[in-house]
């Protein structure tokens, strides 16, 4: 008969608001053209880097990627990487334009299948792991031009980040999914903002068309969403994209139209509304545009522009403000992407036949350009004063560090000991908060550690950067004996089946506390225990959290941990490991993918018997992750900001 874990009284916290950032907290960045030179000469990264800015969004087309179900042409992004990677910057992806096979509507409609979309973000974050920083979901979705010429429609947006997120962080907890951006169209949405008058109306449809849907209303909708089984967005996604235009505003001016870049204030509210402030908001596109000249103002849509231009001097001081006033006000705003470095003087982008028109907008919001933009062979790049008013502005010389100490239920654990190794340290607060509010940029280890839990290995590798906050660097310290109850070995193996090669025991030898399971031994072969558990569909992140210790001396062995469901059929691609581990080490499994279900836990130990080899297994137990911005795997490190 196999038995159940008994389930330990857990503390159903809401998701924890968040206190005021630690300064500094902005990342400098900006959206830069899908410029043909990369990898080889990414020189206008570089003069990025110059600038003192650390991040930059780059778009990749869906379509390009993956010209046919499960073909995949990763050229463009390897080139993305290398650039990024030569630069020393950090790259953003915005992903949009679903390939024809995928959708039936014109070239910027959502998938007919969001399970493709599923498939191919999976696919991506697999080949992209610990390169590309953060994803971004599609582009401004509540203009229908931006959603195959159809109405906006959030909840189908809704129901797209559901099918991306879980498939997202499968492949790489650590990227941050960031929502679209919605085109800033003022008006109202869940009480915030006012009415546009019938000429701001006008103006507004000019802009974008008749059709468009409010930012803050899109929003709202958004959030309210039914996406089944109690899900909401919210769960389904790290940061909020916004494009905080200014048009023709200062920085500092909130309008009644809301046209101007304090807009993400109002959209910053309608997060609060929702119960969604433990999230940062990230700039992905916002700007100042500048006069083309006569030739151009009839051009295009340059006529509905015209009420948007400010000099040259203007825009670069009013950019300077802007970040300014965001560092001074906004503690939720993480990473702020200009719009943009180098549009204008690009030459490959698609949809023309040799390079941007002359004429074309998004050349006069670029901070360098080509008086010649169709000239390839041009190397004179043309500065405006924007470029060098960032470059000189004062950005922050430290970054910051903080994070919560909880016991693997989600109970906050008060007097840890959190240090910086060789540099600081600090003890957890009450609500187990901890935070170092100034750190030199470097390179460290984290350690945590508190009386009468078990030893965690120390968080190795934890890099600092200039102007960042990391936030929500967790430790979830692995329990005493006495709280794992059944399945903790104390009581045998009580409620474990044990099947294999090499017969499982229990040893009073090599534990944490007073025993521990022992698998493996010198028969090739197999040694494995299971146990059946059910996970409440109430559970915030429900996650499997187990300490091991692995001696093993021959490359052919393996230690996996494969979920299964009640028939015995795997589930998940099995977490594994060869590397040896002489210590205790902490490790959590993610089974959100299976709340409200009956599943089997199977640890597994593979031995090829050249050498004996040993697994040391203990403290297993079903935990609770955290409800900080995050909301990822653990424990982990988010460079947040």
């Amino acid at each position: 008969m196999v038995a159940f874990f008994v389930l330990l009284p857990f503390l159903f916290l809401p998701a924890t608001p968040s206190e005021a950032l630690p300064r500094p907290h902005l990342g400098y960045g900006a959206f830069v053209a899908n410029f043909g030179g990369y990898p080889d000469n990414p020189q206008h990264l570089y003069r990025l880097r110059d600038m003192g800015f650390n991040w930059f969004v780059m778009s990749l087309r869906w379509a390009d990627a993956e010209p046919s179900k499960g073909t995949y042409n990763w050229a463009d992004v390897d080139n993305i990487i290398t650039a990024a990677e030569l630069a020393g910057l950090k790259p953003i992806l915005r992903i949009t334009n679903a390939p024809g096979w995928a959708r039936s509507g014109g070239d910027t409609a959502p998938p007919d299948n969001l399970s493709d979309f599923g498939d191919f973000m999976y696919a991506l974050a697999q080949y992209a792991r610990g390169k590309v920083r953060g994803y971004v979901i599609w582009n401004e979705p509540n203009l229908p031009r931006e959603w195959g010429d159809q109405y906006p429609d959030p909840a189908r947006y809704a129901q797209m980040l559901q099918a991306v997120y879980p498939r997202t962080k499968a492949s790489d907890p650590e990227a941050v999914v960031i929502t679209a951006g919605m085109a800033t169209t003022g008006g109202s949405g869940c009480g915030v903002g006012a009415a546009l008058t019938d000429a701001e109306v006008a103006l507004v449809r000019s802009i974008y068309s008749s059709d468009y849907m409010g930012d803050l209303a899109y929003l709202c909708a958004m959030y309210d969403a039914d996406l089944g089984s109690g899900h909401k967005v919210n769960e389904y996604f790290d940061v909020l994209g916004s494009h905080p235009y200014g048009f023709v505003y200062a920085p500092e001016e909130l309008p009644p139209s809301g046209l101007a870049f304090r807009r993400a204030e109002q959209q910053r509210q309608i997060m609060e509304i929702k119960g969604d402030s433990d999230k940062q908001v990230w700039a992905i596109e916002f700007g100042w545009i500048l006069d083309p000249g006569p030739s151009c103002r009839s051009w295009g849509d340059w006529p509905t522009r015209t009420w948007q231009i400010v000099s040259e001097t203007v825009q670069a001081d009013y950019l300077v403000r802007a970040y300014q006033y965001a560092y001074e006000n906004w503690p939720w705003m993480g990473v702020m992407n200009l719009f943009n470095l180098d549009f204008g003087a690009d030459i490959y982008q698609a949809g023309w036949p040799s390079c941007w028109s002359f004429c074309n907008p998004t050349r006069f919001y670029s901070l360098i350009y080509w008086t010649e933009p169709c000239d390839p062979g041009r190397t004179d790049t043309i500065y405006r004063q924007a470029y060098t008013a960032l470059r000189d502005m004062d950005k922050p010389t430290s970054g910051s560090l903080s994070g919560y100490i909880r016991d693997n239920r989600g109970i906050p654990f008060m007097g840890a000991t959190v240090e910086l190794v060789g540099s600081q340290t600090t003890t957890s607060g009450m609500n187990g908060e901890y935070a170092f509010q100034t750190v030199p940029v470097g390179t460290y280890d984290l350690q945590a550690s508190a009386s009468g839990y078990a030893a965690l290995e120390p968080m190795r590798g934890v890099i600092v950067s200039e102007g960042e906050a990391l936030t929500d660097v967790n430790f979830y310290l692995p329990p005493p004996d006495d709280v794992a109850q059944n399945g903790g070995f104390e009581s045998d193996f009580d409620g474990w089946t044990m099947e294999g090669d090499n017969t499982a025991i229990i040893t009073d030898t090599v534990h944490t506390g007073y025993k521990a399971g022992q698998l493996g031994g010198t028969t090739a072969g197999d040694s494995w225990i299971e146990q059946t558990i059910i996970i409440p569909s109430e559970m915030y992140r429900p996650t499997l959290s187990f300490l091991c210790l692995y001696s093993s001396s021959d490359s052919g062995d393996q230690f996996r941990v494969e979920i299964r469901d009640a028939g015995g059929n795997p589930l998940n691609t099995p977490w594994s490991t060869t590397s040896a581990t002489p210590l205790w080490t902490h490790h959590w499994l993610d089974l959100s993918p299976y709340e409200g279900q009956t599943i089997r836990v199977c640890f597994l130990l593979s031995e090829n018997e050249s050498n004996p080899s040993y697994l040391y297994l203990d403290e297993v137990s079903l935990g609770k992750a955290s409800g900080g911005p995050y909301k990822g795997y653990l424990p982990f490190i988010r460079k947040g900001s």
